[in-house]
């Protein structure tokens, strides 16, 4: 459905320079509602044009956040255009963020002294980078049609990728696009034998899971794939194959399903298919991992024996790594040969 602006196109002014060449993320609660500016944060570009600002009303819900529909990417001019208070904060750098006081004026969110950090400071792939990787993807699973861009980011910029089903491959698959632009904390005698430090995270989903609904039997894989893109950098460490993540409860109240185990992504309608891993022109190294949800009994399994036995009987039940909510819980299941 097409969104309804608070200014119409024909109504607005060119109150900037060269607005056209340069594009920037708002939310609907400015552009459709009429709300002023409350929050500006400047990340990095994305892209060629892109300005790397992101313009919030400052009353938007987590929930509201989470929703792709309610924001959009526009001209900087335009949103210039419903707020001419931005415009003197436009040719701040990367990294610089801006609030509105109690008088209602701009102020710049300072550096915590007790930081090391830069406020805003958020890492990025190179554009170089993520047109290999989406290059990767097209080539061994499918081209991706849909973005799911973030809006508000934290140490690392994620967006997800979306592959939808078709005849051949009839379910969906979703990645990860930005856990990769720095290295995990990878142990040193790992580094030295294997290509480790670089990682994106996908999952499969069938063809009629509804990947737009933001419901949490629905929204779940999503908010995992983002969980599991930045846990490596929040905790200093990394993660790889038979890595497990417990979520503590199920994920959602039409499922029991309550943990992840991690496994190498494989291309079931391909064999030939070389998904796991891919070395981009720079040199970096990224492995694909696929999340592989699991029960508490397998969970318990899996830490009292290893995770290829876990997966092995998993994939005896469910040969792909397509997510089915209501599998068969294979803790304690003999493997068939």
């Amino acid at each position: 459905m097409s969104k309804k602006f608070f200014i119409a196109e024909k109504d607005l002014k060119q109150l900037i320079s060269e607005s056209e060449k340069s594009t920037c993320i708002a939310t609907d609660e400015i552009m459709v509602n009429g709300s002023k500016v409350g929050y500006m944060v400047r990340g990095g570009s994305m892209s060629e044009g892109d300005s790397g600002w992101a313009f919030y009303a400052g009353n938007e819900s987590e929930e509201y956040l989470q929703d792709f529909d309610d924001a959009g990417v526009y001209s900087l001019n335009q949103v210039c255009n419903y707020d001419e208070d931005i415009i003197p904060f436009l040719d701040a750098p990367e990294g610089s963020a801006f609030c509105r006081d109690d008088a209602g004026a701009f102020i710049m969110i300072e550096e915590d002294s007790d930081s090391d950090e830069e406020v805003g400071e958020v890492n990025y792939l190179s554009e170089v980078e993520m047109k290999e990787i989406e290059a990767h993807l097209d080539e061994h699973i499918g081209p991706v049609k849909n973005v799911y861009h973030e809006i508000i980011s934290d140490f690392i910029h994620v967006d997800i990728l979306v592959i939808e089903p078709t005849e051949e491959r009839n379910y969906y698959t979703l990645c990860t696009m930005g856990m990769s632009a720095i290295p995990m904390n990878v142990p040193e005698e790992l580094r030295e034998e294997y290509d480790l430090d670089f990682a994106e995270m996908m999952i499969s989903l069938p063809p009629d899971w509804n990947i737009r609904d933001d419901r949490e039997e629905n929204y779940w894989p999503i908010r995992w794939l983002k969980i599991l893109a930045r846990l490596p950098y929040q905790n200093n460490t990394w993660l790889g194959f038979g890595h497990s993540i417990p979520n503590g409860e199920p994920f959602a109240g039409n499922t029991l399903l309550s943990g992840i185990i991690l496994d190498f992504q494989a291309s079931f309608h391909d064999d030939e298919a070389n998904i796991t891993q891919i070395e981009l022109s720079t040199g970096k190294v990224i492995n694909f991992y696929s999340l592989i949800p699991v029960y508490d009994e397998e969970m318990n399994e899996k830490l009292e024996t290893n995770a290829e036995t876990v997966l092995e009987k998993i994939y005896e039940v469910t040969p792909t790594q397509v997510i089915d909510i209501q599998r068969k819980n294979v803790s304690g299941q003999k493997i068939i040969h």
